[in-house]
């Protein structure tokens, strides 16, 4: 095995197996007798990557992501204390409409920025023009959740004549285990 073949096999290895890896001397050798054998010819580059070589990109974990705060996140956390229903309302993925509470927030902001109103004068003249949309959002949550009550109570309803039926049969039959 010649040299530059050596040089070859070590620096072609270096970049394909990950750092720490044992590689087993049967496949270095065998890679290398490849190379020496004239099936693989080395690249025109190759003495240029080898005057620079690449460097590992150093990640530092930190755990957790950086969180981010936008002007309008803490108008929309105001938002939804305020509409909580608003929580509930799907947001479409494919759309390039913003969801409700971040209409609402940014309406809120250009308002405090542009007329320099305080946040809740703001959020007043925005509750105002953005009435109808607000109130459609009350009454799907209150349509959405008659519903569920209804649902919940027909299943009550169900659940004890299940009980009731199961208590009849066992007094019937007598007590089985």
């Amino acid at each position: 095995v010649s040299m530059s073949s050596k040089k070859i096999g070590v620096a072609f290895f270096q970049h394909v197996a990950p750092t720490g890896s044992q590689l087993q001397p049967g496949v270095l050798g065998c890679m290398l007798r490849s190379l020496d054998s004239g099936l693989f010819s080395v690249p025109k580059s190759y003495r240029v990557l080898s005057k620079f070589p690449t460097e590992e990109p150093k990640l530092r974990h930190t755990g957790r992501p950086q969180h981010i705060n936008l002007p309008e996140s803490r108008l929309m956390v105001q938002f939804y204390k305020r509409f909580p229903e608003a929580k509930l309302q799907p947001v479409a993925l494919g759309s390039s409409d913003p969801p409700l509470a971040k209409q609402y927030a940014l309406k809120q902001w250009k308002l405090m920025r542009e007329k320099r109103l305080s946040a809740d004068n703001a959020a007043k003249e925005v509750e105002k023009a953005m009435a109808p949309q607000l109130q459609a959002l009350s009454r799907q949550h209150n349509i959405s959740r008659g519903l569920l009550d209804l649902i919940q109570n027909e299943e009550e309803i169900q659940l004890k004549k299940a009980l009731e039926d199961l208590a009849g049969r066992q007094t019937v039959g007598g007590s089985r285990r």
